[in-house]
């Protein structure tokens, strides 16, 4: 079972390489710019840490119950499991919500409007 597992954390994982690449390209930016604009660029580390943190914890956290669930092999309801596991995804779900807010608070902080 624990082959299982791991081909199960490694194809999680596979799949979040996209967002994972561009949270270390966010990251890698903000630290270039963070002299010329340090409120923006320290939002945007904030951001993208959140959203790798949650990406790779929502990975972990699905493995987890998924080899909780095939330890008990029938004595945990799946019902139980579902709901967990969707859990697990809405919590996900929320704080990829709040790193795009901070993104997007990053985007327009510290600019002047053009006044007329």
């Amino acid at each position: 079972m624990e082959h299982n597992t791991v081909q199960f954390l490694v194809s999680q994982l596979a799949y979040r390489i996209p967002t994972l690449l561009a949270c270390a390209l966010g990251f890698v930016l903000a630290l270039i710019y963070f002299r010329k604009c340090r409120l923006p660029a320290l939002l945007t580390i904030l951001a993208v840490c959140l959203m790798a943190a949650a990406s790779l914890g929502t990975a972990f956290a699905q493995t987890l119950l998924m080899q909780a669930h095939a330890n008990r092999a029938g004595n945990q309801d799946v019902a139980q499991y579902a709901q967990m596991m969707g859990i697990v995804g809405v919590l996900g779900a929320v704080v990829d919500a709040g790193s795009v807010g901070l993104l997007l608070i990053a985007v327009f902080v510290g600019r002047r409007g053009n006044e007329p």
